[in-house]
């Protein structure tokens, strides 16, 4: 299988309410999901993953490979309420300097607005763990 530039999504189509507007106050769910991500060639590894929260859509973005994680296009602009934590193998020009392996939580951009620099430095091991959301 040649998997270099691959992209792909899965989705959950139906809606998932945020805000309780009976109650008028924020709901709540939770979600659990595993994941290993490991390389044979540690040269030529990049990107990663992201779990995200925003509208559906039924297919990638278009030129969204690569470091936008097929979360975000590199040619339109991104969409409104899009909430993903990043799940990144890669520094790209945005990342900070020293997060090579980390996680982000990104909003409306691929610029994560926290970033915590841990998946595990020491590739080729493989990353993976456990998220609970």
């Amino acid at each position: 299988m040649n998997d270099t530039w691959s992209t792909g999504g899965v989705a959950y189509p139906q809606p998932v309410r945020l805000w309780d507007h009976r109650t008028g106050r924020r709901a709540s769910f939770t979600t659990n999901f595993s994941f290993a991500i490991s390389g044979e060639r540690t040269y030529n590894r990049a990107d990663g993953m992201a779990f995200f929260i925003g509208s559906f859509r039924s297919a990638v973005p278009l030129d969204s490979g690569g470091g936008f994680l097929g979360l975000i296009s590199n040619i339109t602009p991104p969409p409104l309420s899009t909430v993903g934590v990043e799940f990144d193998t890669n520094r790209n020009i945005w990342d900070p300097q020293d997060a090579i392996d980390h996680f982000g939580i990104d909003v409306n951009n691929i610029t994560s607005i926290v970033v915590y620099k841990s998946l595990g430095q020491d590739f080729p091991n493989p990353l993976s763990g456990t998220m609970s959301a």
